[in-house]
């Protein structure tokens, strides 16, 4: 907390202005149950998200399936940190406004939020892109395996993955170099402290920028993901029907008694077709247009991560759709409060996206659940 003498007008930055719908004591209670919530959530995260990277290093980057998943955790390790900083200074900054900016700090929480915020809107950008790549081309893998299954190999991947990180960077870049952190008169508190300074060719940068970064990159990848998860789920019910088939099937053919330790005849082979040919059917079907065990557990991985996603992404759909609709629903309007509450929602949501990819490496990646436990073990030792 800091004391420091009345400023004057000049270089200062307003007073919020009084809030309708979502009123500040209301808004103060909620905003620091969520920042709890949030800080617990992103420190498990960051965590899991950095044994994850060191995991996949360990495992070799062999093929792209295990660079895309690195790349993955990588984003979502990033994204976690900033909601982490977002958290304790929303916090914070819900104290200042509990206490009615009696008490207050040097360096104003609100605006290492908003800046903060900002830097995880960019990262996960990267976490989207780095989704959906896995997502369409698991999806393509799994419906059609003899033509894409070596498509996307070790340096293709990471050549798109990397290409995706710039995409981040450079797409958000103009806000943030039209925003920093200064010593200024605020407000709030009729003194000087550090504040976050905005250009006013801020809002217009970001116009342009939301439409596409936001609203239509959010929607579109969104309606890519659902369509290949919906593709991926059928396909491995089809690939589950023709395993219980193939199963019978060798199960009604093969008895104890009549396998032979030779090998059989082109006219054994004929009468076999002919007596059974659901048999043949089935086999051909199994070879020909059907995944192998290995591509089944990764596409349930990738339809499990992209599930999650789906879900998490609902939230920042309505905060963009609101922003589109409500111009008063936005920092410094009537609702920001509203606005702010759905924002802590949506990094909530978003967090526990970034947070479940451990559990799910884990459960669905026999490799990566090997080398985790000889870490684990090394560590021990």
């Amino acid at each position: 907390m800091n004391l420091t003498t009345n400023c004057t007008e000049n270089n200062s930055v307003p007073a919020l202005p009084l809030q309708e719908l979502f009123i500040d004591p209301d808004y103060v209670v909620f905003t620091e149950v969520v920042s709890v919530t949030c800080s617990c959530l992103s420190l498990v995260g960051t965590l899991g998200n950095a044994l994850a990277i060191k995991t996949f290093l360990s495992m070799g980057l062999s093929d792209g399936v295990t660079v895309s998943f690195l790349f993955l955790a990588i984003s979502d390790f990033i994204y976690l940190i900033a909601v982490t900083a977002n958290s304790v200074s929303l916090w914070f900054y819900a104290e200042e406004k509990k206490y009615r900016f009696q008490k207050w700090y040097s360096i104003d929480p609100f605006g290492v939020y908003i800046f903060s915020a900002n830097v995880g809107i960019m990262m996960y950008l990267m976490t989207v892109l780095t989704t959906t790549f896995i997502a369409v081309i698991r999806c393509l893998c799994v419906a059609l395996p003899l033509r894409f299954k070596n498509l996307f190999n070790r340096t293709k991947s990471t050549i798109t993955l990397v290409s995706f990180f710039f995409i981040t960077v450079l797409s958000y870049l103009p806000i943030l170099m039209n925003m920093k952190m200064v010593v200024a008169c605020d407000g709030n508190i009729n003194a000087s402290r550090t504040v976050l300074w905005i250009s006013s060719k801020r809002n217009e940068v970001k116009q342009d920028v939301w439409l596409i970064r936001d609203v239509f990159v959010t929607l579109l990848t969104q309606g890519i993901i659902v369509i290949s998860v919906a593709i991926m789920i059928r396909c491995l019910r089809r690939a589950s029907t023709f395993r219980k088939r193939h199963s019978e099937s060798q199960t009604r053919i093969q008895r104890p008694e009549d396998i032979s330790l030779s090998l059989p005849s082109q006219q054994s082979i004929s009468t076999l077709s002919e007596n059974f040919p659901e048999f043949v059917e089935t086999r051909n079907s199994y070879s020909d247009k059907n995944i192998s065990n290995k591509e089944v557990m990764i596409a349930r991985q990738v339809v499990l991560i992209s599930a999650v996603y789906i879900v998490a992404n609902i939230p920042k759909i309505a905060v963009d759709l609101g922003t589109f609709v409500v111009p008063d629903f936005t920092l410094g309007r009537r609702y920001q409060n509203v606005y702010l509450a759905i924002i802590c929602a949506m990094e909530l949501f978003q967090g526990f996206n970034s947070s479940l990819n451990m559990i799910i490496y884990y459960k669905y990646n026999s490799k990566f659940r090997k080398h985790f436990k000889l870490m684990r073990k090394k560590t021990i030792i």
